[in-house]
């Protein structure tokens, strides 16, 4: 009884961190269900139930279209070209970059992770703020929710 009890409870998802599918313009991702959504001024925010950890996803398009290498390089270029890591995200050129970053009054620390990449035509970006503390727990998910991405044709 006790095997089988313990089995079911593997099987099952953990609550906090099963994704589920969610559309942002022309892309496709997988987000925590229980996470609390909200859209600030077209930057959709999901927040961990205890506020321990965040992702903001924006999503746009270029001007015109452009070789998806070169996009993905002016946007790395555009936000700073230091500390980023060239990785690939649904099929096309990405980058990934670590930070952490501590509160003036030196009582908080949050590592942000940031995914960027393009198409040539779409754009987007992701960033995972978490409390530095809980880093380990997070990471997992981190990985989950930017390789979910997909461009919707």
């Amino acid at each position: 009884m006790i095997a089988l009890t313990l089995t079911a409870l593997l099987l099952a998802g953990n609550p906090l961190t099963d994704l589920v599918p969610v559309q942002i313009k022309t892309v496709k991702l997988r987000v925590p269900g229980v996470w609390k959504h909200t859209d600030d001024k077209g930057t959709q925010t999901y927040t961990s139930p205890a506020k321990d950890a965040q992702i903001l996803v924006d999503v746009g398009a270029t001007a015109s279209p452009l070789d998806a290498a070169s996009c993905r390089d002016k946007i790395v270029h555009a936000m700073g070209d230091a500390g980023w890591t060239s990785i690939s995200i649904g099929t096309q050129p990405a980058a990934r970059k670590m930070e952490e970053v501590t509160s003036e009054d030196k009582q908080t620390v949050v590592d942000t992770l940031t995914y960027i990449g393009c198409n040539g035509r779409t754009t987007w970006s992701m960033q995972f703020r978490i409390d530095a503390h809980k880093k380990d727990k997070f990471l997992p998910l981190v990985d989950q929710v930017a390789q979910s991405l997909q461009y919707v044709k």
